[in-house]
């Protein structure tokens, strides 16, 4: 679709209004002064502040890898 099929769709469907509504992204609920060049020790820090270590091993256990008929062959992360 193109950009003026899409906005048809949107008015005819009801969600064109919604989609230019001003809205708080996640962006702005995390922090007013964002950094798009943190320094490796910065992310350092919060990564171990949040605890993101375990929550990572969890994520990527599930992860499996997945033969051409879509048989799990062996998970990729122990």
């Amino acid at each position: 679709m193109d950009k003026e099929e899409i906005f048809n769709l949107a008015m005819k469907i009801g969600t064109f209004q919604d989609s230019i509504s001003e809205y708080a992204d996640c962006c702005s609920i995390v922090s007013r002064h964002l950094k798009t060049r943190p320094r490796p020790a910065e992310i350092e820090a919060e990564w171990q502040r949040l605890g993101l270590d375990e929550a990572a091993r969890e994520a990527l256990s599930a992860i499996a890898e997945i033969s051409p008929e879509g048989k799990a062959l062996k998970p990729v992360v122990r």
